[in-house]
């Protein structure tokens, strides 16, 4: 527990760049022996997610064991879809509450955080309870950081 975590912001927004972010996390987490990460992920369009949940939800899924085998704990928050240029037949396609069901289901465990003002209330209570604070996003999730 530390009074200032490390935050890191990747421009995560497809699956593959979600991966490489989370081996990085452990990676870094390992090197520099920080033993408890949160990492929050804020999808970039619906339709994306919605095309490329399966993929998304295998990629969580194989490097959040990875932490776990590194003895890192981890905990995954869940926002609400940055839904740039996404038309409202996409919205109905899925949201984020949905795909942090679908990552539960998968045993990827999570807390859907709802909106992003939510996200930001959450965060600014639990914050010094990490090491580092990966936040992945190709949205506004920065906006947390702010006072």
């Amino acid at each position: 527990n530390i009074s200032n975590p490390v935050i890191v912001s990747d421009y995560a927004h497809n699956p593959q760049k979600v991966s490489y972010a989370l081996e990085a996390l452990g990676k870094f987490a390992e090197q520099y022996k920080f033993s408890k990460v949160l990492i929050i992920f804020q999808a970039h369009q619906y339709y994306r997610l919605y095309s490329l949940e399966k993929d998304f939800i295998a990629e969580f899924s194989k490097r959040t064991k990875e932490l776990m085998d590194l003895q890192i704990q981890w905990d995954l928050w869940i926002t609400d879809v940055y839904g740039a240029r996404s038309s409202a037949k996409d919205r109905k396609l899925i949201n984020a509450k949905i795909f942090a069901k679908h990552m539960e289901e998968n045993g990827i465990s999570n807390i859907y955080t709802s909106s992003l003002e939510n996200t930001k209330k959450l965060y600014n209570h639990n914050k010094d309870k990490y090491d580092v604070i990966l936040l992945l996003s190709a949205g506004d999730l920065e906006n947390i950081l702010t006072p």
